[in-house]
Order: C-alpha cells, then sequence, then structure tokens
C-alpha cells in the first residue's frame, strides 16, 4: 500500500499541490512574524500609531500629496490649499503651528482626529493626524488593516506550528515518492532528470528571479501598495508560482541522489571532463614534443653540443663587452664559473664511482641527483657494467661450484658399481658353489647394466647440451603420444601403488615433435614418479592447449619430503632422494628440459608442499 501511495501519479500531484499552498500559508504568516518581529514603535507601546508601518504610510500618502516649501504668504496659502484639496480623499490631516509660538495654529486639524507624529520644516511645525474612524480606502486604511491581521494571526501561532508540519510531512512524502512508479522496483526517472541538474538550477532560479523581478515591476511602475489588495494579490501570486518551482527543484534533486546522477548529469562535469582531456591532449602534444626535441638534442654527439654551448656563451659574452655592460659581464663570468664548477662536481661523481668499481666495491653506486642527461647516462651505464661484473662473477663461481659437484658426483656413481665389480669378479674366481655363482653373476649383470646406463645419460646430456642430438619435428598426435606413454607404464604404475588419472580435452590436439625426444622425456617423467610418488597415491596426466604451445601436466605426491627449491631438481646429479637409495643418476630431468628445449619447448617443475608438478610444453600445430 505505502508503494502503491508512493508511485501514485494522483498521490504526488494531491501532496505537490497541497504543499505549494501550504507554503503561500506560511508566508503570509511568516511576514506577520516578521513585521511584529521587526516593528520596534509596535512593540514598545502595542499601537498602530506609534508603529513603523503607520509612519511610513503615513509619509508616503503626504509625499504623493505634497511636501513643498513656502517663498511667500501667497504661495504659501496656494500650497496649502492644494494640499487639503488632495488630502480630502484620504485619512489623514495636518495642523501647522508656528515653530516659535505652539500655541499658535496656522491652519488644518480637525477635532476628534488622532496625532500620528511631529515634524519640521521651514519654521514651522507640522502634526500629522489621521482619523478616528479610518472610513477612506488609502494607504493608512490598508495598513491598518494589516497590522490588525497580523496582530492576529501571531496569536495563532499553532496554526502556523500545524502547518509547518504539515509542510514537512509533504516534503518527506514527495522526497521518498520522487523517482518511484506503479510496478516498477527499481526507481524510474523522469523527465525532469534528462535536464543536466545544473542547467536546471539556472533555467527554474532565472524563472523565479523573473517573478520576482515582475513584482517588483508591478510595485513601481504600477504604484501597488503591498498592504493594499492588488499588492497583496500579487505578493501571493508570486509567492504561489515561486513555490512549485521549489518543489520541482526538491524533487528532482531528491530522485538525482536516489538514482546517482546528481554529479553525472551536470553539464559542469561534462565541461570539466572535456577540459581535463583538452589538458591531457596538450600535455601529451607537449611532452612528445619535448621528447622529440631532447632525441634531437642527444642525437647530436657530446662535442658539438659543448661547442655551441660554448660558442653561443662566448658570443652573448662578447655582445655585452661591445655594449660596455659591466653588471652584464660579470654576471656573465659568474655563472660561467658556475657552470665549469657543475661540470667539474660531476665528474668528480663519475670518477669516484669508477674508483669504486675498480675496486671491486659492487654495492656503492653513483648518485645521479641534478645531473645532466649526458652524465646520468654515463652514470647508469657504469652502473650497468658494475652489474654485469657482479652477475659474472656470480655465473662463474656458480660454474666452478657445479663442475666440483659434477666430479663428485659422477666419481660417488661411477665407483659404486665399479666396487661391485671388482668385488664381485674376485669372489667368482674363488667360489665353488655354482648356486653362489648364479647370484654374483646377477650382481655383476646388474651393476654393469647400471654402469651402462649411467654412461648412456652422461653422453645423452652432453649431447643433448651442445645440440648434437639429431632433433626432425613433425606433426604429432598429443593423445597418441599420451596413451602410449601411459600404456606402456601401466604395470609398473601398478607395482608402484599408483593410479593414473589421464585428462584429454575433447577436441584433437597437434604438436610439432621428435617422437623419440617426446618419449624419452615421458619416459622420464613416468619413471621419476614410479620411484619417488608416494605409493597408494594418483598420478594425474591431464593436456591443455594455449594459444601457440600444448601443455602437458603431470602431477603426483612425493615420498620424501621435498624442501628444495624447484630449479635445484634440474641441475645435474640432483635427486629427490636425498640419501640416493634409490636407483638412478639423478641426470633424468636435466636431460629432459635439453630435450625438451631442442624441439622448441620447455619444461618447468613446480614444488607446493609434497605436490610435485612438471609442465611440459610443445609447440601446437593445427
Amino acid at each position: 500500500m505505502k508503494n502503491k501511495l508512493s508511485g501514485s501519479t494522483a498521490a504526488k500531484f494531491t501532496a505537490f499541490v497541497l504543499a505549494a499552498a501550504i507554503f503561500t500559508a506560511l508566508f503570509g504568516f511568516g511576514l506577520c512574524y516578521i513585521w511584529a518581529a521587526s516593528d520596534s514603535g509596535y512593540r514598545q507601546s502595542g499601537s498602530f500609531d506609534d508603529s513603523d508601518l503607520a509612519h511610513a504610510a503615513a509619509t508616503r500618502i503626504l509625499g504623493d500629496a505634497y511636501w513643498g516649501s513656502f517663498s511667500s504668504a501667497a504661495e504659501e496659502r496656494r500650497e496649502l490649499e492644494e494640499l487639503d484639496r488632495r488630502l480630502s480623499g484620504t485619512n489623514l490631516h495636518y495642523q501647522l503651528k508656528s515653530k516659535f509660538h505652539e500655541s499658535t495654529i496656522i491652519h488644518g486639524w480637525e477635532p476628534g482626529d488622532v496625532p500620528i507624529f511631529t515634524s519640521e520644516l521651514n519654521g514651522k511645525s507640522w502634526i500629522v493626524y489621521r482619523s478616528a474612524e479610518l472610513t477612506k480606502h488609502d494607504d493608512l486604511y490598508y495598513t491598518y488593516r494589516f497590522c490588525a491581521v497580523a496582530a492576529e494571526a501571531v496569536r495563532y501561532w499553532p496554526v502556523c506550528l500545524a502547518l509547518l508540519l504539515c509542510e514537512l510531512a509533504l516534503l518527506a512524502f514527495l522526497a521518498y515518492a520522487a523517482a518511484r512508479k506503479n510496478g516498477c522496483e527499481e526507481f524510474v526517472t523522469g523527465w525532469q532528470e534528462r535536464i543536466p541538474f545544473d542547467l536546471f538550477v539556472v533555467l527554474y532560479g532565472g524563472l523565479a528571479v523573473g517573478i520576482v523581478a515582475l513584482a517588483v515591476l508591478c510595485f513601481d511602475n504600477l504604484h501597488f501598495y503591498p498592504f493594499a489588495p492588488d499588492g497583496v494579490g500579487v505578493l501571493f501570486a508570486a509567492c504561489f508560482l515561486i513555490a512549485p518551482l521549489l518543489l520541482a527543484g526538491w524533487m528532482t534533486l531528491c530522485a538525482r541522489i536516489k538514482t546517482h546522477t546528481l554529479w553525472k548529469s551536470c553539464l559542469c562535469r561534462k565541461l570539466l571532463l572535456l577540459t581535463w582531456k583538452a589538458v591531457r591532449w596538450v600535455y601529451g602534444l607537449c611532452a612528445k614534443v619535448w621528447r622529440f626535441l631532447l632525441r634531437l638534442v642527444k642525437a647530436v654527439p657530446l662535442l658539438w653540443r659543448t661547442l655551441a654551448v660554448t660558442g653561443v656563451y662566448f658570443l652573448v659574452l662578447l655582445i655585452a663587452a661591445a655594449e660596455y655592460e659591466a653588471e652584464l659581464i660579470m654576471l656573465l663570468c659568474a655563472l660561467g664559473f658556475l657552470a665549469v664548477l657543475y661540470f667539474a662536481l660531476m665528474l668528480l661523481r663519475l670518477r669516484k664511482g669508477i674508483s669504486a668499481i675498480s675496486r671491486g666495491e659492487q654495492e656503492v653506486g653513483i648518485d645521479t641527483q641534478y645531473m645532466l642527461p649526458a652524465f646520468r647516462e654515463s652514470a647508469a651505464e657504469l652502473g650497468s657494467i658494475r652489474n654485469g661484473i657482479t652477475l659474472a662473477v656470480e655465473a662463474q663461481l656458480r660454474s666452478e661450484r657445479m663442475k666440483t659437484e659434477l666430479i663428485t658426483n659422477v666419481s660417488h656413481d661411477i665407483k659404486t658399481p665399479l666396487t661391485s665389480l671388482v668385488s664381485y669378479v674376485d669372489l667368482l674366481q674363488r667360489e665353488e658353489d655354482e648356486e653362489k655363482r648364479r647370484e654374483y653373476l646377477d650382481v655383476l649383470q646388474r651393476q654393469s647394466l647400471r654402469l651402462k646406463k649411467l654412461t648412456e645419460d652422461l653422453v645423452e646430456l652432453s649431447k643433448s647440451g651442445s645440440g648434437a642430438m639429431s632433433c626432425t619435428l613433425s606433426r604429432r598426435s598429443v593423445r597418441e603420444l599420451l596413451q602410449q606413454a601411459v600404456g606402456e607404464y601401466g604395470e609398473k604404475l601398478e607395482l608402484a601403488g599408483l593410479t593414473c588419472i589421464l585428462s584429454l580435452p575433447e577436441e584433437e590436439l597437434f604438436c610439432l615433435a621428435d617422437g623419440n625426444l617426446t618419449w624419452r622425456v615421458l619416459d622420464n617423467l613416468l619413471g621419476n614418479a614410479c620411484k619417488y610418488a608416494q605409493s597408494g597415491t594418483r598420478l594425474y596426466v591431464s593436456v591443455s592447449a594455449e594459444a601457440e604451445y600444448v601443455s602437458i601436466e603431470v602431477k603426483n605426491i612425493s615420498r620424501e619430503a621435498l624442501n628444495m627449491d624447484p630449479t635445484e631438481l634440474m641441475e645435474r646429479f640432483k635427486r629427490g632422494d636425498a640419501s640416493r637409495s634409490t636407483e638412478g643418476s639423478g641426470l633424468g630431468l636435466s636431460i629432459a628440459d635439453n630435450l625438451a628445449r631442442l624441439q622448441g619447448g620447455s619444461l618447468q617443475l613446480t614444488i607446493d608442499g609434497d605436490l610435485f608438478k612438471v609442465c611440459y610444453r610443445l609447440r601446437r600445430s593445427k
């Protein structure tokens, strides 16, 4: 019911008209209260005759009738007769007395009149009276009626308070009903909201000002009196016409606030945005011109730039010397000295930086604050040299460390099977029991195969790393490659206690790959899973398509804690089994990485806790 009432057009119109009418009534009450609060004469005596409005009305009537000076007795008589004739249609009378003999009445006054005020002019005392009954309808009569009505209205302040509360309630209803419509849950804007808010304020404010100006013209040109019926009609008509404008502004303000379009609908905002875009465009243009000039200046060699600046300086110095301007010459010399001092300080900074680099102080930088672009570029190049030296030293140290580890690991992995071979050959020569001789032969065969596998891995690593291995790329089906690899490893995965989950996309994907090299990579990845994955877990193999590549992901849970960086596992002779209790040379991932690169792809490792993930990427083919 509440929503229907607020969305009803009839309810809105009724509330709008009532609010305008109550606003006009409150305007009338406001005039009464303003008179009661501001009329000092009435507040002191409580009499209409002492009020400021009564004095103002009498002065207006006398001013319209005549108020002059007398140059002779005959002229005085004629002007007083003219004044009597003009005042005959009003409620005012006057008495003219001598200023020096107040008991001497020169002219005027009727018995029963009530004095209003006294004034002195041209040596005479003017006492202004009004008729006791106020029978004639002049400005004084209408002023008296207004004061009587206003004095009575002030006593009815509860009525004014009730009207004010009703007006506030109607304003609240109009604010709630703004932008609401029957059958719509969301706010709906009207035709007023299509007008930009600042333009709306200007238009409606202009209309209100025009109405006020028209009322003022009526009082000035048509001589309407504010308390006469015509003047009161103009006042209340202007108020009743201004009230809808104010209420319309109130409703559209509430509607725009509800729909969050108050600022968005302003022309000022659009002008500000256009101005901001123009400023940005001008700034961008200036920046481009400035960058072009800088590139133009930088394109000129430093020597020629220095010669040009020096030439201009000496030319200005010669012109100043020819004009015998001693002060200018001294200023130019001082500027030249400061420029030379500045260049010397900048060169000193560069020299300190070069000295620090020559001593091997890699952390010491060059302060480029307040440097010219040429010096700043030189400082940046020196910083690049320092960083390059640091990277080269780190790379050399890492290479030396890897060589040391390589020799150590190769020695260990080769020494173990060789030791076993020598020991079991010796035992085989002395043993006569045929059963034990067969056991020794099995051990010899196993260790010789291990030594052969290590040797083959070393040769394959050398070939793949140097690029000497042949690689023939062809269009291969990713589905077939994975299904074949997982199928051949089915028994090994079952023995390792792993369940393989193969996820293939619905569309057929093709890659550019060498079949033998790709099988070698997949063989390494699945073999590592069988060796190092936790038994009783799942092995996930999935395929996803990218813009230019096909990505093959292999994920499993590691049996051992992988507390190392993924890049370490890509190094040679690095194994996830730190105790080296399982078979393997630690070269598999390094070989797989080289083989992936030979085919134009990549191999990336990711470790998240015990989750080990390998992303094998190959170039995609249509």
